[in-house]
């Protein structure tokens, strides 16, 4: 059920309209589009690995076992290169994204290892939520196809980074501006820091 998200972009555009009506920045403006940018942390595993593990399979996290002999010390895997089994399998979610509509504009590794981050481009804020939920889906069957399981628990592993979601907003112009780009002009930078602390 989406109508108390479309109801909350109806009501940040009229009041955003009325606030930029009052400061006599972008005053011509019909409404205002507010826009999210979602980033997608997860870990990607082995199926067979996996399936070897109970716990992994009844409720998508370790529930016993020790801790890594080398955890995240270094920045070996955030800055190394995605393994080529994992980035085959984030060629093929981007390719099936983008047949669906969505343009997955970035996947890399993250910190801990084994886990990894992929972004689209912003959208409105209610398109932004269905594609991060067909992301899901489709990260899910295409990674079956390539023997491995994505694992979306927010702490599937003890003493190591999680994943998150990370919502970057905007709030655009009908007229085009970017109400959360500071601008060189006074002008600009009024709205800026109105929209900010708004």
């Amino acid at each position: 059920e989406k109508t108390p998200l479309l109801r909350s972009q109806a009501a940040v555009s009229k009041y955003a309209v009325e606030l930029l009506k009052a400061i006599g920045y972008e005053a011509d403006s019909e409404a205002v589009y507010s826009n999210v940018g979602w980033e997608q942390e997860f870990f990607v595993v082995d199926k067979d690995a996996f399936l070897a593990r109970p716990d992994l399979r009844h409720s998508g996290r370790t529930l016993i076992g020790n801790i890594p002999q080398r955890n995240q010390q270094t920045d070996l895997n955030y800055f190394n290169a995605v393994p080529p089994r994992v980035k085959a399998f984030l060629e093929d979610c981007q390719g099936e994204l983008m047949r669906c509509g969505v343009a997955m504009a970035v996947y890399h590794n993250e910190v801990a290892p084994g886990q990894h981050e992929v972004s689209p481009i912003f959208s409105l804020t209610n398109v932004a939520t269905d594609q991060n939920e067909l992301c899901l889906e489709v990260m899910a069957e295409v990674a079956a196809n390539h023997g491995l399981v994505v694992l979306n628990h927010e702490k599937p592993f003890a003493n190591i980074n999680g994943s998150g979601k990370h919502l970057n907003w905007g709030l655009n112009t009908s007229t085009g501006k970017n109400l959360f780009v500071c601008g060189k002009k006074p002008e600009a930078q009024a709205a800026y820091m109105t929209f900010v602390a708004a």
